[in-house]
């Protein structure tokens, strides 16, 4: 006997990212400390919040979660420079040499269990029913990279059609260079099929724990920062990397070179 799946899937109320478009709350251009504020919301946790874009609770300790979520996973502190002009000197991955370290302190310090699903290597079947599950029978988003636009984060909210679909939010849903094919639901979240070839990886949201205490959440992003001015090269998927402090060196370098920066190359 095997239960019948609901063929579409959509959870409420998950707060919605972008890029900066005006109001009260402070631009959240980096998209995967906005992606965590906003599961954390989600999620109802309520020492966190923030005080510009909705009313916080007497419970709340982290009046601007985006910003705490900015300096717990390093990107606060994170510099990177590759050799030449590389569009992907933003990633956060590259900040050290282990590329899974600044989502795995985002949840380390929300208290929250996490499994990084590699979906290349697990394949497409395996993928769908991960994301299924974890919408359906736990009632959580996941954490995914790419689907619409370059390898950032987004949030998967839904699915459609038994996983044919998926729907979500993403900081690139509305960028005509990135959003061929993709729809959009009344509520305004996308709708993309054939999203296995744009997947980069996600994240399956796990059971709440026990989580530290601020101040020692504080004290290892202070480190965790110290740490990653003072590194001055990584080496992630072959490649090797200026990073901290080390990446001013390496950009002034590049910079000067005028061969590099044609005069009639407007976007160089």
């Amino acid at each position: 006997f095997s239960p019948v799946q609901p063929p579409r899937v959509l959870l409420e109320h998950v707060p919605k990212v972008h890029f900066y478009e005006g109001g009260a709350r402070c631009p959240e251009d980096l998209c995967f400390a906005s992606v965590m504020r906003a599961i954390v919301e989600y999620l109802g946790e309520a020492d966190y919040g923030c005080r510009h874009g909705a009313p916080i609770t007497p419970k709340c300790k982290v009046s601007c979660t985006y910003s705490f979520m900015l300096g717990v996973t390093g990107t606060a502190f994170f510099l990177c420079w590759g050799q030449g002009w590389q569009l992907d000197n933003v990633e956060i991955m590259y900040m050290s040499d282990d590329p899974g370290a600044p989502s795995r302190r985002a949840f380390e310090a929300i208290g929250y269990a996490q499994e990084y699903v590699d979906n290349q290597a697990r394949g497409e079947d395996y993928t769908r029913q991960r994301i299924i599950e974890s919408l359906r029978d736990k009632g959580r988003p996941i954490i995914a990279y790419g689907i619409i636009g370059p390898p950032e984060a987004c949030i998967i909210t839904g699915y459609d059609e038994g996983g044919d679909v998926l729907m979500g939010w993403s900081f690139f849903q509305n960028d005509p260079h990135s959003n061929a094919g993709v729809a959009f639901e009344p509520t305004g979240q996308f709708r993309k099929r054939d999203w296995f070839k744009d997947l980069q990886g996600l994240h399956i949201i796990g059971e709440k724990g026990e989580k530290p205490s601020l101040s020692g959440t504080y004290h290892s992003a202070l480190q965790w920062g110290v740490e990653l001015a003072r590194r001055q090269r990584v080496t992630i998927y072959g490649r090797e990397r200026a990073v901290g402090l080390a990446a001013y060196d390496a950009w002034a370098e590049t910079i000067c070179r005028d061969e590099d920066l044609p005069a009639d190359n407007e976007a160089l």
